[in-house]
């Protein structure tokens, strides 16, 4: 009775001993899908093993591996359902024809929703676009440029026309503030900071024509500027031989957070390019800030303020330029005496109060007050020499 016992436990044994043992099998064979077609890429492995290979451009595939009787193969491809075939099956085939169907998913419901914009008609600028931008004008001022309908007489200024109207006909709004602009625009070499402070601002849009009535009518286009109100401290300082920088904001307890920039630009290696030759020494200020103030949960107290100091002063010396046809190539010299000095002071204040009572009415009561100063002196003698140049 024992000795039976004994042998059937060998048998057991040696069964399963040789389940597992490792044997060489050569395998080829092809993979195709429902209507037979090849699938190429087909992953054809052991499974939890590192031996596998992949079908050709016509689902071909030849596998030499070792496995045990026990182990299974494994046939996949992306988007099919994988199939599976015991080794111990396979003994004795040479070949495998392979047919795989199509691993369909379902997925749950898809709600699809949009929101109307009522700034349709205004295109966004997006920041990243003029930050890195090196214009002697705005950058901003820059882009719109370049838009349709946008043109400009001067690329050291900032102003621009819409459709062939004036310079001063583009309203420019800042948090819903309108802004007063001087003209000063006799040459741009005058002009060296545009309004606008690229630090602190959140968003930008711009619209050529058909803006909304809440931006005022008869006028030519809008640039409405958001500047931005802080939730954290952040800085930013700029220096180069143009001039620099600096902006800070922050919050101040719960209530109160500013926003404030400093600019300063000297166009003189710029302007000693030009064809007059000179001392040339401009010198562009600004100061603006953004402070908010929170009464109540609805009612909130801004104040946006701005100092822009534009100086300009320029000896002239001589100018030389020649022109004509190849005919009639002329040249003039230019010699000046005296020289000119210019000042552009601008001041603005304004406050607004806001009341948001629920989530349908919005109230803003706006005052705002504004003071320029502008002086221009000159006292400039010149005599010019018109030549007929040596054509040999």
């Amino acid at each position: 009775m024992v000795l039976k016992k004994l042998a059937a436990l060998f048998v057991i044994l040696a069964s399963a001993f040789i389940s597992h043992a490792q044997q060489t099998f050569h395998l080829e064979g092809r993979v195709l899908d429902t209507q037979g077609k090849p699938i190429p890429e087909a992953n054809i492995r052991i499974h939890n093993s590192l031996e596998g290979t992949t079908s050709d451009v016509e689902g071909h595939f030849a596998f030499t591996f070792s496995a045990a009787a026990s182990d299974t193969l494994i046939i996949s491809s992306v988007g099919f359902q994988k199939q599976s075939y015991l080794v111990k099956n396979l003994l004795g085939r040479d070949y495998l024809e392979v047919k795989l169907k199509e691993d369909i998913q379902e997925i749950g419901p898809v709600e699809v929703s949009g929101a109307w914009h009522r700034d349709r008609s205004l295109i966004k600028i997006e920041k990243k676009d003029f930050e890195m931008l090196p214009t002697p004008a705005g950058q901003v001022e820059s882009i719109i440029k370049k838009m349709p309908g946008v043109s400009s007489r001067n690329e050291l200024s900032s102003q621009y026309s819409v459709r062939g109207g004036n310079y001063d006909e583009n309203l420019v709004y800042v948090n819903g503030i309108e802004v007063y602009r001087p003209v000063i625009v006799r040459h741009g070499k005058h002009e060296g900071l545009s309004f606008l402070n690229s630090d602190m601002v959140s968003s930008i849009h711009f619209s050529a024509g058909g803006f909304q009535a809440q931006y005022g009518d008869k006028m030519a286009s809008v640039l409405d500027i958001r500047y931005e109100k802080p939730g954290a401290f952040s800085g930013d300082l700029e220096m180069s031989l143009l001039g620099g920088s600096i902006h800070l904001e922050d919050t101040v307890g719960s209530r109160f957070t500013y926003n404030t920039g400093f600019r300063y630009q000297s166009t003189s290696y710029l302007l000693n390019s030009l064809d007059v030759e000179g001392d040339y020494e401009p010198s562009f200020y600004d100061l603006q800030t953004f402070l908010t103030y929170r009464l109540t949960s609805e009612a909130q107290l801004e104040f946006l303020g701005n100092y822009n100091l534009n100086r300009y002063r320029f000896i002239p010396r001589s100018r030389e330029t020649s022109f004509g046809t190849i005919r009639n190539a002329l040249n003039m010299n230019v010699y000046y005496e005296g020289q000119e000095e210019d000042a552009f002071e601008n001041y603005m204040g304004a406050l607004t109060l806001q009341w948001n009572p629920n989530s349908r009415l919005n109230l803003r009561w706006v005052g705002s007050a504004y003071n320029t100063l502008e002086s221009e002196h000159y006292d400039i003698l010149g005599e010019y020499f018109l030549n007929e140049l040596d054509r040999s």
